[in-house]
């Protein structure tokens, strides 16, 4: 609990830094991640513990060609919905996100994942629970195959109708 509450503060700094290109000479290192446990200094920003970093990191596991920039994304992206009241540890969070990627079918495309998090992210910030990763993910198992087919646009406007059902759901009537 502390060691999440620490992580959240601390992250809290780097949220508006989440997507800002080369910020730092890390956030551009793409030498691959293929074992979490000896992953480059350069994968983990500095305001949090390298074991933080390495749980992060192993919760991507099922993601393709993971470079040390990515695990520094998905850590930033974890502490972004922290730091905006989501539920969850930073590995449980980036395991969602990371199931998101995977259900969109962008596991092997990396240069994807940092628009793909940046929506997630943003529409939880703009919406709280009801729109969180889990409703993403459950939206994204409705849609079966052809979640896989959405372009980041696309996703952004399902995501509005989803949003518009759920609200029109809590309507009295």
């Amino acid at each position: 609990m502390l060691r999440r509450a620490v992580f959240a503060a601390v992250a809290s700094v780097f949220c508006s830094a989440l997507y800002a290109a080369n910020a730092d000479p890390g956030d551009s290192d793409v030498t691959l991640v293929p074992m979490c446990s000896s992953m480059p200094d350069s994968a983990v920003f500095s305001r949090i513990q390298k074991s933080d970093a390495i749980r992060v990191c192993n919760a991507m596991n099922l993601l393709h060609g993971v470079r040390a920039k990515d695990v520094r994304l998905f850590a930033r992206a974890s502490a972004a919905m922290i730091v905006s009241g989501y539920g969850g540890t930073p590995d449980e969070i980036a395991k969602q996100l990371a199931e998101i990627v995977i259900l969109r079918g962008l596991s092997d495309s990396p240069d994807r994942w940092a628009s793909n998090l940046d929506i997630v992210v943003r529409g939880f910030q703009a919406f709280k629970d009801k729109l969180s990763p889990l409703a993403d993910i459950g939206f994204l198992l409705a849609a079966g195959a052809m979640a896989k087919t959405l372009s980041d646009d696309g996703f952004t406007r399902m995501l509005v109708v989803l949003m518009e059902r759920v609200e029109d759901s809590e309507r009295p009537r």
